[in-house]
């Protein structure tokens, strides 16, 4: 989230397509460790690539253009 700022505040070619990317980016991050949030230590480092898939999805109901 800091070097999205920094990037934002320094780069003058810093457009949209930039901030889409970052966000997205962020929020996998987020997402994942909301979802995973019930998961036992165990589960987690067990989890197959369905787990992480699921725990990871990105909603199509947020509209970040606005």
């Amino acid at each position: 989230l800091s070097t999205s700022i920094h990037e934002i505040e320094t780069d003058p070619d810093y457009d949209f397509g930039n901030f889409l990317v970052a966000m997205m980016h962020l929020y996998h991050h987020v997402n994942t460790a909301w979802n995973a949030r019930e998961a036992s230590p165990e589960q987690a480092k067990r989890s197959s690539d369905e787990d992480f898939r699921r725990w990871r999805q990105f909603p199509t109901d947020i509209d970040l253009s606005a």
